[in-house]
């Protein structure tokens, strides 16, 4: 009886399924960094927000808040103080690496805090 040598199956199923295994990782590296960039822009913007509750009163308090959040991230593209729903809205894009495989060269994130008498809340 003959006995066939299977070897070369082994590599033509990995040279098959590596292009696949690579998006995988790169997907996940790249929502990996999505979601540490939003917890990012979040923490900036609970800063922004707990400063601008104990200071609402001031008259700089737009310019100063604005200084604050772009001393934390220059990347911010849009800052936005809605004085009188006391809100705080963040925006900021990024380069994404899977997006541009598929046609999306950068995602946006946005964070928007609001705070009242009970206390800081998270809009979106």
């Amino acid at each position: 009886m003959i006995r066939l040598n299977n070897k070369g199956q082994s590599l033509v199923m990995f040279i098959c399924l590596l292009p696949i295994l690579l998006l995988i990782v790169l997907a996940i590296v790249d929502v990996s960094r999505m979601v540490i960039e939003k917890n990012k822009l979040n923490n900036i913007n609970y800063i922004a927000i707990s400063y601008y509750s104990s200071h609402k009163e001031d008259d700089d308090v737009t310019e100063r808040i604005i200084s604050l959040v772009k001393r934390n991230d220059e990347d911010i593209i849009n800052v936005r103080i809605n004085k009188d729903k006391n809100t705080i809205y963040l925006d900021k894009k990024i380069d994404s690496t899977m997006g541009k495989i598929i046609g999306i060269s950068e995602y946006e994130i946005v964070s928007e805090y609001s705070f009242a008498d009970d206390g800081i809340k998270r809009v979106k």
